[in-house]
């Protein structure tokens, strides 16, 4: 997941300035969705990258620099709910060799997440989106159960 929200944060990707602001709200099963990404992955005919951005408290929000140039677009949502904190063992790497006891701050807010969005939303999506040649625009999706 962190390759993810990685490639999904690097702004341009070649879209040469010709992308298009976008921002929504995401619902699943009528409750926001609270920590989440949403991914816009150009169809055929579209000359652009793929674009994204976390969602978060049920909202997500993409800069025109970094966001989809205008065209088809295949939409992938996921969602995630915390299901426990990781173990020091689950950590690995990310202690860099530290004790758990001492180094507090890098255990905070690392959890084991579980998918709470059905794949026929994400990996399976027949979601689309039509980006038009503005400056911006908003996309809601309110997904059902």
């Amino acid at each position: 997941m962190i390759a993810i929200i990685i490639a999904l944060g690097s702004p341009g990707c070649g879209s040469a300035g010709r992308g298009v602001a976008v921002s929504g709200k995401v619902t699943y099963a009528g409750e926001p969705v609270q920590d989440g990404v949403i991914q816009f992955i150009p169809q055929s005919g579209t000359d652009g990258p793929s674009a994204g951005a976390t969602i978060a408290d049920g909202t997500y929000s993409i800069q025109a620099h970094s966001g989809p140039v205008p065209g088809a677009y295949r939409v992938q949502i996921q969602g995630f709910k915390n299901v426990r904190p990781k173990t020091a063992k689950e950590m690995g790497p990310g202690l860099m060799g530290m004790n758990p006891k001492d180094a507090p701050g890098l255990m905070k807010d690392q959890w084991v997440k579980e998918s709470i969005i059905p794949k026929r939303y994400n990996t399976k999506s027949d979601l689309t989106a039509n980006v038009p040649e503005q400056g911006s625009v908003t996309l809601d999706y309110e997904l059902p159960k």
